[in-house]
């Protein structure tokens, strides 16, 4: 259940006094710290640091040849020298920061002198792990911890008012109240700086309490989405819908250049299988999601439900992938071990179970890693019908995968 998350974080959190007045630190959060982005640098982080207890200053994290791949085909950025090493100062710097307020990450001068890096080291791993899973995770962790500190600063009621009134008017005093408070109790100058960081505090706040926001400058037209606070992955099916309405999916696809699957493609796939294959074990105990008469005990691998030689639009997304043991992946979802080929009445048993996995993890845990919105949007691509974007419930759409695959058969 999400309590079970939020009790975690919660007990980690309470054991230090966030009080931005006395602290005086205007970096416990920055404009860079987007959901995805935090994430993000847990990730980069923890793949950086797989020895544990290995210190590192923020250079050395985007230096790391992960974290430049992750920025170029992830978040379609330039390298540093193109870019400007002021903008990846600020992208890897501001979570870096934050981790390190919230007491994430401990730090000490390389020098004595002022104006040299801080080397960090990680001071829970545990926390850290659960940030990088998905940027839900990073929601929850950025949400509670947001809430912490303006409660500890004794500001949070500037925040509450406006989530009761939810007008213009009360958005207006709360940005004017929180630029005012950072400006008098932190280094802050510019009264333009706090803009940039009020966004990133009130967002979360209203994504967990279901209330409008801050957008373009203004109230949001109703409560915050994961969209409007830096979730990217709630667009990539926009692209799938850029193909022409009068041809199917397999005659788009022929139109395209057929190079196979790019070092992109293939960095996105291993990224997301990494991601599936952690949930599982720190969720599943490593075990095979599907329990049909081939499960053993054994070891898993990850599998691509659709192909990703066929879908590179699904080769990244954590629902179109399942653990299987070996014998259920090379024996049975792929005849005689032929990765290049499927066995259609499998591939339904993984697609049923894996909404059985997301409804699992919705129910036990908040749905901290998988979403029910997007596994309608992968059988949409997989299955090329956008029927499925309809179903209201995971068993409305059991039914029209198995009604689907029956069509399929005759």
């Amino acid at each position: 259940m999400m309590e079970r998350h939020n009790d975690r974080i919660e007990n980690f959190l309470k054991k230090k006094n966030y009080d931005i007045r006395k602290s005086h630190n205007a970096r416990w959060i920055d404009q860079k710290c987007a959901i995805d982005v935090v994430s993000f640098l847990a990730e980069c982080i923890l793949e950086f640091d797989q020895e544990e207890n290995k210190s590192f200053t923020r250079t050395d994290i985007w230096h790391s040849q992960y974290a430049i791949d992750c920025v170029k085909f992830d978040f379609k950025k330039p390298d540093a020298d193109t870019m400007g090493e002021k903008e990846y100062d600020k992208l890897f710097g501001n979570s870096i920061a934050m981790f390190h307020y919230a007491g994430i990450l401990k730090a000490r001068r390389s020098y004595k002198k002022r104006g040299k890096p801080y080397i960090y080291r990680v001071n829970d791993y545990e926390m850290l792990r659960y940030i990088s899973s998905s940027p839900r995770s990073a929601l929850t962790f950025l949400s509670v911890y947001i809430e912490k500190v303006l409660t500890d600063s004794g500001i949070i009621d500037v925040f509450d008012a406006f989530f009761e009134k939810q007008t213009y008017a009360a958005l207006q005093k709360c940005r004017k109240d929180f630029g005012e408070f950072l400006i008098k109790y932190t280094g802050i100058q510019k009264p333009t700086e706090p803009n940039k960081i009020f966004i990133k505090v009130i967002n979360p706040l209203a994504f967990m309490r279901n209330k409008c926001g801050y957008v373009g400058a203004t109230i949001s037209k109703g409560p915050i989405t994961l969209s409007d606070i830096g979730y990217l992955r709630s667009n990539w099916y926009d692209e799938y819908l850029g193909k022409p309405k009068n041809i199917t999916r397999s005659e788009h696809k022929e139109n395209l250049p057929d190079e196979g699957l790019s070092r992109e493609l293939e960095h996105r796939s291993n990224r997301a299988k990494n991601k599936v294959r952690n949930y599982n074990r720190d969720y599943n105990n490593s075990h095979s999601e599907l329990h049909d008469e081939f499960y053993t005990d054994g070891s898993v691998e990850i599998h691509h439900i659709f192909p990703k030689r066929d879908y590179d639009l699904l080769v990244d997304r954590y629902e179109n992938l399942i653990a299987l043991t070996i014998e259920q992946h090379r024996e049975h979802a792929h005849p005689h071990a032929n990765m290049k080929e499927i066995v259609r009445s499998y591939q339904l048993k993984c697609i049923l179970q894996k909404i059985d996995t997301i409804v699992e993890d919705e129910v036990k845990y908040g749905g901290c890693f998988y979403d029910f919105e997007e596994i309608k949007k992968v059988l949409a691509v997989g299955l090329d019908d956008e029927i499925f974007l309809l179903a209201g419930s995971p068993k409305d759409l059991r039914t029209m995968v198995e009604k689907k695959y029956e069509e399929i058969k005759e």
